[in-house]
């Protein structure tokens, strides 16, 4: 029997131990509560200032656990952390990946945030959290991450839908190579290391800087044991999580399936496939996501497809009732994987929640997007949806636009002009022809609303 706020829910546990109650629902409350729950043998525990608030799970891979201490602005942060009204429940950054359902969360507990844990907590999780509390006067704000650095969205889907999935195949047969010569390749790793410690010693021994580690000496081959493994994370990370309510999840992932153009164009049904899936393991057809599209990155392989990737998540919330894209083309670090402003991320996320999760119209939450492009004589005019007039944030003309030709050769879109929401341009000599905005791993883009929110990468097909 589960007793709290004056409720009772009983259950009968299963052979396995198992066993799940239901609350009615509660209006939300700061103020500390005891839980208790007793079983029939006369056992109890009881859980001490427990608050009823706004749930949102945290989840994807490292710019996503990226903590307030690694961020900018981290000082500030931390020192007026003193937040009651702001639970944090932090998993095991590097635990938790098995083959089945698990039953239990690997490690992790819930902890108000003070200035003494804010750094530890996702920089993205509290920043929304912050900016979203003063929509959310008196409710406390709960954060659950489930994050895992270096890792691509298989890890996050369940197996059977996995095997179902045509656009899993390319991912699958990756991993089922990895297991052929896995046995030598663990050897290779052995060795690997013990040379990686030997050196290690002598620049100790030297007062040198420890020599640099690839990832496969950090994190060995690909394989059974290997917390990247299809399927593994999301057994024993999210499985566990469920059903706990929760208003919506905030999904940063990309990165690890922007290696090449192939991994990239799969990506929009895997997304697809895990927003179904985590809404029926949370049994909420209504689970809100927000989903952060890749930043700019000067990526060192050149194979990377980060475009085609930011336009999969585009169409997949363009597609999916009950979500949100947060864009971030312009918050990237040209050299860093690991953009370090993670304020205005969290930022526009909240904007995001408190325009389609929470009804304020008043919140401008969605930058400029391209409606439609037309010829108009000899121009071409791009015409936007956009809070207020187009701007630029260095008021040069726009950048980043381009077309490709027949030939499939990528020119600058040359004399491009604003024009209150619209742009205009000459029309190209040649079509049909594609149109590009922000078309590259790190774009040179500048294009931006009244309110400061960039333009979303683009690209459509002018026919003639």
């Amino acid at each position: 029997t589960v007793a709290f706020a004056g409720q009772q829910a009983t259950a009968v546990s299963r052979s396995d131990g198992r066993w799940e109650a239901t609350l009615s629902p509660l209006d939300a409350a700061s103020g500390g509560r005891p839980l208790t729950i007793r079983a029939s043998s006369g056992a109890s525990r009881s859980f001490r200032d427990v608050v009823v608030g706004e749930v949102w799970i945290l989840a994807g891979q490292s710019n996503m656990g990226w903590n307030v201490g690694q961020s900018v602005g981290a000082d500030e942060a931390a020192a007026r952390a003193d937040y009651p009204w702001l639970r944090s429940f932090n998993q095991l950054p590097h635990e938790g990946a098995v083959d089945a359902p698990a039953r239990d969360v690997k490690g992790g507990r819930w902890q108000p945030v003070s200035p003494q844990i804010a750094r530890q907590i996702s920089a993205a999780g509290f920043y929304f959290a912050e900016a979203l509390k003063t929509s959310l006067e008196g409710v406390p704000i709960g954060l659950v991450n489930t994050s895992m650095g270096g890792t691509s969205i298989e890890s996050w889907i369940d197996r059977d839908t996995l095997e179902a999935l045509p656009a899993a195949k390319h991912g699958l047969d990756f991993y089922r190579k990895s297991l052929v010569n896995y046995d030598q390749r663990m050897v290779e790793w052995e060795q690997a290391k013990a040379e990686w410690e030997q050196k290690a010693l002598k620049a100790r021994a030297a007062g040198q800087a420890l020599p640099p580690q690839d990832d496969f000496l950090r994190n060995g081959p690909l394989g059974p044991h290997h917390f990247r493994r299809p399927s593994a994370l999301f057994y024993g990370k999210v499985a566990p999580v469920q059903p706990f309510a929760a208003r919506g999840v905030i999904w940063y992932q990309g990165e690890g399936n922007a290696a090449n153009a192939t991994a990239a164009r799969n990506y929009g049904p895997l997304l697809t496939s895990l927003i179904d899936r985590w809404r029926a393991g949370w049994r909420d057809p209504d689970l809100f996501f927000l989903v952060v599209q890749l930043p700019g990155y000067d990526h060192p392989n050149r194979a990377a497809d980060w475009p085609t990737l930011r336009e999969q998540q585009a169409a997949v919330v363009a597609a999916t009732p009950r979500s949100a894209l947060a864009v971030t083309i312009d918050l990237g670090d040209k050299n860093d994987i690991h953009p370090t402003r993670k304020q205005p991320v969290g930022e526009r996320l909240a904007l995001l929640a408190r325009r389609h999760v929470y009804g304020e119209m008043n919140a401008v939450a969605d930058g400029p997007r391209l409606l439609k492009a037309e010829t108009v004589g000899p121009q071409l005019r791009l015409r936007f949806a956009a809070t207020g007039p187009l701007s630029t944030a260095d008021g040069a003309p726009p950048q980043a636009l381009e077309w490709v030709g027949p030939d499939g050769t990528a020119r600058p879109l040359s004399g491009a002009v604003l024009d209150g929401i619209d742009i205009v341009a000459p029309l190209p000599t040649e079509v049909p022809f594609r149109l590009r905005h922000a078309w590259a791993n790190w774009p040179d883009t500048n294009l931006r609303d009244a309110t400061g929110l960039p333009a979303a990468p683009f690209q459509i097909e002018l026919l003639p």
